[in-house]
């Protein structure tokens, strides 16, 4: 089973409502919970956030994962801090697999990358 994480920036926790935090969490806890039930892998976007945590939650517990990226690395992260480029260089490092949708930046390349997503993941 594939399973697609993609979610709020960094940017917008500060308006997330706690509850909302907490519950993302615990959702991850109660999927890894059921790993040796049926195997699954994440997919993810590879933006800072939720994207980020899901990649690293894979890292953590040794689960599969393909990065789906709407542009190149250099490209996408061209403007983050160089801790967050590094982070998203290390999940790369770990991935499965790397999908990049487009080889230069584009806003259409996010809504290509989302629809990989959905159509790539069974939940």
């Amino acid at each position: 089973m594939k399973i697609a994480f993609t979610g709020h920036r960094p940017k917008a926790f500060a308006n997330i409502r706690q509850e909302k935090v907490a519950f993302t969490a615990s959702l991850f806890a109660e999927l890894l919970k059921i790993k040796h039930l049926q195997p699954f892998e994440f997919i993810t976007g590879g933006a800072l956030g939720v994207d980020t945590w899901a990649a690293s939650i894979a890292i953590d517990c040794g689960l599969e994962f393909t990065l789906a990226l709407p542009f190149p690395h250099g490209v996408m992260t061209a403007k983050w801090k160089i801790e967050d480029s590094t982070k998203l260089l290390n999940h790369s490092l770990a991935a499965k697999q790397i999908v990049v949708i487009d080889t230069k930046f584009t806003w259409a390349a996010y809504q290509k990358r989302n629809e990989w997503m959905v159509n790539n993941c069974d939940l």
